[in-house]
């Protein structure tokens, strides 16, 4: 009679499996849902002043978030700076915009050197889906031109 009664060292087992089990269950189905983050492919800059970002053929860079995108910011590399005058440390100003007009706040991000990625501040709020390009002005102005590549990253 003793062999068909599972052991106590048994019970113990079956209960901490069903007890991970369950654990695993309710953070599977009960958590909030997953975010992926995820960058667009790279934008080209080559301009003095202002004007948008473009494409390696030389067309203005539209980027696509085909859901909601959070945490969006831009990373910028700049690969080359003419300038009259000390060209570091240069501030630039990058936003995004709609095709009709509608315009997001400009975030800076501010350079010490060439080659080395720098990020803007991020966006707080969520981004509807749609088609978006990307706007960039150095407040300095003057004849300075900046030459480089970024993209943008944001969460789903």
């Amino acid at each position: 009679m003793e062999n068909l009664l599972p052991s106590l060292s048994t019970k113990k087992i079956y209960k901490l499996l069903a007890s991970l089990f369950t654990l695993a269950f309710a953070l599977v189905f009960f958590t909030t849902s997953t975010t992926y983050a995820a960058n667009s492919e790279n934008f080209k800059i080559n301009l003095t002043g202002k004007g948008y970002a473009t494409t390696s053929k030389g067309e203005t860079f539209e980027y696509t978030f085909t859901k909601p995108a959070k945490e969006v910011k831009f990373g910028i590399v700049l690969d080359s700076v003419d300038s009259y005058f000390e060209p570091f440390p240069l501030k630039i100003t990058v936003q995004l915009d709609e095709h009709w007009g509608n315009e997001f706040s400009k975030k800076s991000i501010t350079f010490t050197k060439t080659g080395k990625t720098e990020y803007s501040g991020t966006y707080s709020g969520t981004i509807d889906p749609g088609d978006y390009r990307v706007y960039i002005e150095i407040p300095q102005g003057g004849g300075t031109t900046i030459k480089g590549n970024g993209f943008i990253y944001y969460k789903y």
